[in-house]
């Protein structure tokens, strides 16, 4: 019998010298993480997973999950997703793009409520100049607004008494309010995602829990992630717990007689929306935790994507198809640029030239570049989430 595979993280193990990778900066990482929580204090804990064609070559979990408790922090520790929910959401709208139920150039109100009607400075409406269409939402182009938008004053405070407690309700009270832009004409990191969920909802007559469960949760293996309003009972207790860290002055240190310059606070607080399951993390506020997931979890989905849609250890089974993936590496908001190759919202909002790097994936993530600024054609770069 062959020898089995060391395995870690429930991927294959290699050293980073076999995938080809050079030690050094995985090394470093390590350093910085100990020192940061074990010198610093400025972490209770984290986790990380490197992976390299569907292998292990890094993996790294160190402080606590709970620092009073002393619960070690794990590779299956339970962490609220927040904006890295949006990705989860549309990887799932987007296998039903590949079963060609839904188009991206398909109008958002074919499938639900939304505003024809644009909130002017002054208070009163006009029409929107053009239909958004889901392209539009993907890329958070659409026109619509997040909660401090002038124009969902009633929805948010309908939220905020309990009046509204589903996804279905919020996006209904969204679809009564004006747009915030004329679609098309600004980038507005916003309720797009939700949106986007409530669409999904609605092609599958499905919870959106329990559509993006089987769609793509189910497939990959991704055991650990939940909707924080449907997490088992028995996984709380390895949910990690929110903490504050704060800088200490030299003084206030010798006065407590702690070495650490960082201070954590231990964070509790209820949700501000709790029955609504946010697709994009946030509602009211930070506190709406959108998805919980395990680094162990989120490595699947994370290896699916970088496989160009292929399921990890599927033996070929896709999740989506490669030319759907090969899109999400592609700058989503090209289309809606300007002739000199910018976009309202994006690349006038702070730090410019840091912004001129960058571009919006439709899997509802940032994506890197080394060129820049902004060109004509749809450039290709990394991706990430910033959490």
């Amino acid at each position: 019998m062959a020898p089995q595979k060391r395995q870690l993280v429930g991927f294959p193990a290699i050293s980073p010298e076999a995938a080809g990778l050079n030690p050094g900066p995985l090394q470093q990482l390590r350093e910085a993480v100990t020192r940061n929580v074990h010198e610093l204090g400025a972490l209770p804990g984290c986790a990380h997973v490197v992976l390299k064609d569907g292998h292990c070559v890094f993996a790294c979990a160190e402080g606590y999950s709970d620092v009073e408790k002393r619960t070690p922090f794990r590779f299956d520790t339970l962490c609220p997703l927040h904006g890295a929910t949006k990705p989860l959401v549309a990887a799932a709208f987007f296998t039903l793009v590949d079963e060609g139920r839904v188009s991206l150039s398909d109008p958002i109100s074919k499938y639900i409520q939304f505003p024809d009607r644009v909130l002017s400075a002054s208070g009163s409406t006009r029409a929107a100049a053009s239909t958004p269409t889901l392209r539009h939402l993907l890329a958070m182009a659409a026109g619509v607004g997040y909660d401090d938008a002038s124009g969902y004053k009633k929805a948010m405070r309908l939220i905020a008494t309990g009046r509204i407690h589903d996804l279905r309700g919020m996006c209904d009270a969204l679809g009564d309010a004006p747009l915030a832009h004329q679609p098309g004409t600004r980038y507005h990191y916003s309720f797009s995602a939700d949106l986007v969920g409530r669409v999904c909802e609605v092609v599958s007559g499905e919870r959106i829990d329990k559509f993006i469960h089987r769609r793509v949760l189910q497939p990959l293996g991704m055991k650990d992630t939940h909707f924080d309003q449907v997490v088992p009972a028995g996984k709380r207790r390895r949910q990690a717990v929110m903490y504050t860290s704060q800088r200490v002055s030299r003084a206030k240190r010798v006065s407590a007689g702690s070495p650490r310059p960082f201070r954590l606070t231990r964070t509790v607080f209820k949700t501000s929306a709790p029955g609504i399951m946010s697709c994009g993390g946030g509602v009211l506020s930070y506190r709406d935790y959108g998805m919980l997931s395990t680094v162990r979890d989120y490595a699947r989905f994370c290896q699916m994507l970088a496989s160009g849609g292929r399921i990890p250890g599927g033996r070929g089974k896709r999740l989506l198809k490669e030319t759907t993936v090969k899109r999400f590496w592609r700058d989503g908001l090209t289309p809606f640029q300007r002739e000199n190759g910018k976009l309202s919202g994006w690349n006038d909002c702070p730090s410019p030239s840091y912004w001129n790097y960058m571009g919006w994936s439709l899997l509802n993530t940032h994506l890197c570049f080394n060129d820049a600024p902004r060109k004509a054609s749809p450039r290709r770069g990394h991706c990430m989430w910033m959490g």
